[in-house]
Order: structure tokens, then sequence, then C-alpha cells
């Protein structure tokens, strides 16, 4: 069956499911599918999930395994490993394609250029991703000036794009993913905390 992404904790409060396959971004909505695998793993804690998603890449695999996701596919896997994603993960396993201690390339960016990048990207304004971050207007400016300059972005269009094709925008914001050591924040796909 398919819902919506409020209609997953009302689904699951009436029914038992042996296992859950989430979609990582959801049309029209604010809400991700990390959002909903947040709320989960407080009030289902023992239900196996399977995130899945158009975007193939590392960094979204290593963040839903850091929120709990017991699996992660692209939606254009072939259907012969999606069953076997399934079974591994309905006899209590897990089913990533990336190895957790392979090295990933998330971003080039610092911790404080992919927040920016981030935010901006979800469609805030300078002004208002200075207040959220706590910084002046002219230090979001230079994070996103650097940003651009790393990745080879002309515009902050250009940036907000490139960061969005890759779905990085679907991540977790870095203040939300806890470093492995259990310490600060710490950027997807980093090996410590930022």
């Amino acid at each position: 069956m398919t819902f919506q992404p409020r209609g997953v904790m009302v689904w699951l409060s009436q029914r038992t499911f042996d296992m859950l396959v989430l979609d990582i971004s959801f049309r029209d909505f604010k809400v991700t599918g990390f959002d909903v695998l947040r709320a989960l793993r407080e009030s289902h804690p023992e239900l196996p999930v399977l995130m899945v998603s158009v975007y193939d890449d590392a960094a979204l695999q290593d963040a839903a395994r850091c929120e709990g996701a017991r699996g992660f596919l692209s939606k254009v896997e072939p259907s012969s490993v999606w069953g076997l994603a399934v079974k591994e993960i309905l006899a209590g396993g897990t089913f990533f394609r990336v190895p957790e201690d392979q090295p990933r390339d998330a971003s080039t960016l610092s911790t404080r250029q992919w927040e920016v990048t981030h935010l901006l990207s979800s469609g805030l304004s300078e002004e208002d991703c200075a207040r959220e971050l706590g910084i002046s207007r002219s230090m979001v400016e230079k994070h996103g000036h650097e940003a651009k300059r790393r990745v080879g972005a002309r515009s902050l269009g250009q940036l907000i794009r490139e960061f969005v094709a890759r779905g990085f925008h679907l991540l977790p914001s870095k203040r939300s993913v806890r470093g492995r050591s259990g310490g600060g924040a710490e950027k997807p796909g980093s090996k410590g905390p930022a």
C-alpha cells in the first residue's frame, strides 16, 4: 500500500506490518522520509525500514543507516535485487549497496558550507538562513561563495541545483545527524565530528 507522510503513523497505529518500504522524498510535502524514519524509530523501533530513492548516492545510504534504516535501495534496481533486500531485512539482516566502512565522497564542503547550502536549498533566504544558524548574513554569503567555488558553480542557483541533483537536500540537517562516536554533528559521509 502507498501512504502519504502523515498517514504512515496513523496506519501503523491501526495495523501491524512486517516491514516498511519508505521513500526518502514525498512530492509536494515539506516532510522527508528521514523525518518519518526518525518518528518511527521512536514509536516503532522494532519495525524494519527499507529506504528507497531515485537518487543512488552513498551519502544518502550512509544517512539512512545512521538514522536506523535496515536497508537502502535505488528505485531503478532490478526486481531481483529488491527481492534480495526484502528477504535479507525480513530475516533480521541489513541491505546496503555501499559497505559501511567504504570511504564516501559526500561533499567537499565544510560543515558550515554544507549547512548554508542545505538551508538555502530548502528555500530559506540568506537572511532566514543567518537567523537559523545564528550567524550574520555576510557570513552566510561568505560560506555560500566558498561553497560555489569548491564545487565549481558560477551562481548560487547552480550550486543549489547540484546539491539537489545529488539528493543532498533530502539528507537530514547536520544538526540531526549524530557522530559515530556519539559526539557533535557530523556531515553525512564524513568519518567523525565536523
